[in-house]
């Protein structure tokens, strides 16, 4: 159905921490990346950095800097459809690598 709107049919895809050591450390890389971004002068969206520092769940960061910096469509469907999050967060570290040259 597309009048009066589109209508789409939503799987909810459940989270898995696995290692949860490797989850902080790749959370933290997150973070430098973004620094990094920072430092070069690209845009950040307001506030990132203070809330990113508030964050200690690796799952919600990947989530929130996900939001902030994925706009592509092929991207931010692989990171919506990873339940992995140590996966979700290596995935996002390829693409602000490319973003922070």
């Amino acid at each position: 159905q597309e009048e009066p709107f589109r209508i789409a049919e939503i799987e909810l895809i459940e989270s898995r921490m696995g290692n949860a050591i490797e989850a902080d450390a790749l959370g933290e890389k997150v973070k430098e990346l973004c620094v990094r971004i920072q430092q070069l002068g690209l845009p950040l969206p307001a506030n990132l950095l203070e809330q990113m520092h508030q964050i200690d769940n690796p799952e919600v960061l990947a989530d929130v800097v996900g939001a902030a910096f994925v706009n592509e469509l092929a991207p931010r469907q692989q990171l919506l459809e990873s339940p992995d999050v140590s996966e979700r967060l290596r995935l996002l570290i390829q693409i602000l690598r490319t973003q922070a040259g």
